[in-house]
């Protein structure tokens, strides 16, 4: 119940499951341990924006901006709050950052949930495939499956 990284993966999970308000409190007490962890707090201000709580999660993004100044802050966590808030423009600029500054985030991006609603875009298709991340269509043969060149 006290590990923080053990909350901010709950809250994933509750956010997956559009459990919404239990997202927010697991990730509140991932983002209020001592010491703080990088993506807790950010995290909240992208499931704020997946309430609506627009204001709130703009708040944490200011917060967030701030204390970028004088402490690291991921910008793949900043993106998640642009993702949240559904400002598709700011995110991918987000994104763009993190793929510059080798983001821990990025070899995950293509798996992670949370970023279902913006896979048609163009632009994640293009971001994916910079990264070297972009999975290979699958095409049935009869009896075999091929991937990219390879026969499975």
């Amino acid at each position: 119940p006290g590990n923080p990284m053990a909350l901010l993966y709950l809250g994933f999970a509750y956010a997956e499951a559009r459990r919404l308000d239990d997202a927010l409190r697991s990730l509140r007490a991932a983002s209020g341990h001592p010491g703080g962890m990088p993506w807790a707090a950010e995290s909240v201000g992208w499931v704020l924006g997946l309430t609506g709580d627009a204001e709130g999660a703009r708040a944490v993004l200011g917060e967030s901006l701030l204390r970028m100044q004088t402490r690291y802050v991921p910008s793949s966590a900043i993106a998640c709050i642009h993702l949240g808030l559904g400002d598709d423009d700011a995110l991918f600029e987000w994104l763009e950052r993190a793929a510059e500054n080798r983001d821990a985030l990025m070899p995950w991006l293509g798996y992670m949930p949370a970023f279902e609603r913006v896979r048609p875009d163009p632009r994640f298709r293009a971001l994916l495939t910079r990264l070297g991340l972009a999975q290979p269509r699958a095409e049935s043969t009869g009896h075999t499956i091929t991937v990219g060149s390879r026969l499975v």
